[in-house]
C-alpha cells in the first residue's frame, strides 16, 4: 500500500471517529435536555412545529408585525388629512394639546407596564421570542393585549394632536389587522403550548378590553 493510500484510509477512519464522537455528544445532550426545560414542557407537552422544533424553543408564527400596523394606520391617517382635511374638533389648541398629551403618556405608561411585567415574569417580549409562561398580573389581569390596547391609544393620542379624525376612522381597519395577523396566531400557539391552562385565562380576562 502506497502512503498516499495509507493516508486517505486513515482520513476515512477519522472521519467516522469524529461522526460516531458528535453522535454520542448529540445523544448526551438530548438525554440531559430535560433538566434546563420548562415546567409545560417537562408535563408532557412534548409538542412540535411543523419544523420539528421543540415548542418550548419556538415561538408565534404571526403574520404581520403589530407595532408597523399601527405605525401605518397612523402614517396614513395623517397622510389623507394632509390631503383632504377632515378636523376632530374646532376647540382651543390648548384644550387639544394637553387631552392629546393626556392619551399619549397614558399609551406610554400602558406599554411600558405591560413590557416591565413579561419582563418581570422571565417570558418573552418580542413576537421572535418563546413564551415559557402565562403572565396573569399587571395590565394581564383585565386585558390578554394591554400593549396592543397601548398601541390604540397612542393612534388615538397622536390623531388628537394632529386634529385628524382620519386615524381614528382607520383604527378599526388596523386593529381588525392586528386581530387576525397576529392575535389569533399568538392564541393558537399559547394553546397548543399550554393547553387547558390558557383556555382558563381566556375564559377569565378579555382579549381588549
Amino acid at each position: 500500500m502506497t502512503l498516499r493510500s495509507r493516508a486517505a484510509v486513515a482520513a476515512r477512519g477519522l472521519g467516522k471517529m469524529r461522526m460516531r464522537m458528535g453522535r454520542v455528544t448529540i445523544a448526551r445532550r438530548t438525554r440531559q435536555s430535560g433538566r434546563g426545560e420548562p415546567a409545560a414542557y417537562r408535563a408532557g407537552h412534548r409538542v412540535c412545529t411543523k419544523k420539528n422544533v421543540p415548542l418550548y424553543r419556538s415561538h408565534p408564527r404571526v403574520h404581520i408585525r403589530p407595532i408597523l400596523a399601527f405605525v401605518t394606520g397612523l402614517a396614513v391617517g395623517l397622510l389623507l388629512d394632509a390631503a383632504s382635511p377632515w378636523p376632530m374638533w374646532a376647540s382651543s389648541a390648548g384644550r387639544r394639546v394637553w387631552t392629546s398629551v393626556a392619551i399619549i403618556v397614558v399609551g406610554i405608561a400602558l406599554f411600558v407596564w405591560a413590557i416591565q411585567t413579561l419582563r418581570r415574569a422571565g417570558t418573552g417580549v418580542m413576537l421572535h421570542r418563546s413564551t415559557s409562561a402565562i403572565v396573569e398580573s399587571g395590565p394581564y389581569g383585565w386585558s390578554r393585549n394591554p400593549q396592543y390596547v397601548a398601541c390604540a391609544l397612542l393612534i388615538c393620542g397622536g390623531a388628537c394632536l394632529a386634529n385628524s379624525l382620519w386615524p381614528i376612522v382607520l383604527l378599526p381597519l388596523v386593529l381588525a389587522v392586528v386581530h387576525y395577523g397576529t392575535v389569533r396566531p399568538e392564541e393558537s400557539y399559547m394553546i397548543r403550548k399550554f393547553g387547558a391552562r390558557y383556555v382558563d385565562y381566556q375564559r377569565r380576562v378579555r382579549r381588549w378590553l
